[in-house]
């Protein structure tokens, strides 16, 4: 049996799931995703607006986003999630990292670059663009 290789949004939510420090936080594989629903806090995996494919490659913009949490644990959600994305940019699927509004906005885009047959994954999106 073959496995299909995961997707860059799946690479993003697993390489979360495996911080050790966002798991002493209590972020796990029941709260980083993209489900929404829930008391506890949890950290929103999804795609952006707006994304840019061609016929090889596509480049989007993956929101992580902590919710239920308070300024200080969101402060420092995101700061462990740009160290837990690092090993990513090091493969090549992950091209840039960046707070939207700064250091202290809860909100985390990731710039990231995959196959065309990843669009199937991703939410259909009225910010579409086709080069």
């Amino acid at each position: 049996m073959t496995t299909s290789p995961q997707t860059v949004h799946q690479q993003i939510i697993d390489s979360l799931i495996d911080d050790p420090i966002l798991a002493m936080l209590g972020f796990d594989h029941r709260t980083i995703g993209e489900e929404r629903t829930g008391r506890n806090p949890r950290l929103i995996v999804s795609w952006a607006d707006e994304w840019y494919g061609s016929a090889s490659e596509f480049l989007g913009t993956v929101t992580i986003e902590p919710v239920g949490t308070d300024d200080r644990t969101r402060t420092a959600v995101l700061d462990r999630v740009e160290r837990a994305l690092a090993a990513l940019r090091a493969g090549r699927p992950i091209m840039r990292v960046r707070r939207s509004g700064g250091h202290r906005s809860s909100t985390f885009h990731v710039l990231a670059r995959g196959a065309p047959c990843e669009v199937g994954s991703m939410p259909a999106l009225a910010g579409r663009h086709q080069r």
